[in-house]
């Protein structure tokens, strides 16, 4: 079984995807292997009101809930966000997405850090992303204002229980990200294998092998990325048979205990 932990679903304002439609998306996943996965609105991260992103993604997985389970975004900052985390729990979500390099918040802000300890109440890990998309190739007006590497450490320290996720990003990232903290705090970030490159750089073996291979799971970052490079990436890679079951369907299950597949 492959879990994905990363696909967007909705419209990206910068460039036309592939496929936004919940019944797309899921063809192309289940085309390459995937069997479920964790779904989250692009449409949300723009919104002024990210609960009309919310609202729009559990509709549209509403006929899809055996292959979709979805992740709310939240953004601390706005008006009764509480509401939409009530929401966010109704529907079942098995994890929260923030994007405070888009929305204009940070980590360490009042704000990001009770929606964090709202989240190790509920067992809900937070999915961050380093990068939606390759700082080369962004459109002009694209232009997040990244969370820091540092910001993140002093959050896991501060917010005993959180798991993060995080998603997309490269090499050096979960090396700084995966090295720097305690053993016991290092166990609560995790990371998907989207960003990193596969077997003629062997990224991804190095980094399993520095960080721990309990520390990864599968991601695509579908539709922005096309899923048969994850994939690839994973069969091409030295990583042993059942290392490759963890990544694939047995950490997830650890980092997001609401899963229910």
């Amino acid at each position: 079984m492959i879990i994905d932990s990363n696909v967007l679903i909705g419209n990206w304002p910068f460039r036309k995807l592939p496929y936004t439609d919940a019944s797309q998306v899921r063809q192309v996943l289940a085309a390459s292997g995937i069997n479920h996965a964790v779904a989250v609105s692009t449409d949300a991260i723009f919104f002024r009101n990210v609960q009309d992103g919310n609202e729009t993604l559990y509709k549209a997985l509403a006929q899809h809930r055996d292959f979709f389970t979805p992740a709310a975004t939240i953004n601390p900052s706005y008006a009764r966000w509480e509401k939409d985390y009530e929401q966010a729990l109704q529907e079942k979500c098995a994890a929260i997405r923030i994007w405070p390099e888009y929305q204009g918040w940070g980590l360490l802000d009042s704000c990001g850090l009770e929606l964090c300890n709202a989240c190790k109440e509920d067992r809900l890990p937070i999915i961050l992303t380093t990068e939606v998309e390759d700082s080369r190739q962004r459109h002009p007006l694209d232009k997040p204002e990244d969370w820091k590497g540092g910001d993140l450490k002093r959050l896991i320290e501060e917010t005993a229980g959180l798991k993060v996720l995080v998603v997309n990003a490269r090499a050096e990232k979960v090396k700084e990200l995966g090295l720097a903290l305690p053993e016991e705090d290092r166990k609560r970030i995790f990371f998907d294998i989207s960003g990193l490159w596969g077997a003629f750089v062997d990224d991804l073996d190095l980094c399993i092998e520095q960080v721990g291979i309990s520390q990864f799971v599968f991601g695509s970052h579908a539709a922005l990325k096309t899923p048969e490079a994850a994939i690839t990436k994973l069969n091409l890679s030295k990583i042993k048979e059942l290392d490759k079951r963890k990544i694939c369907a047995l950490n997830i299950r650890q980092l997001m205990p609401r899963l229910k597949i």
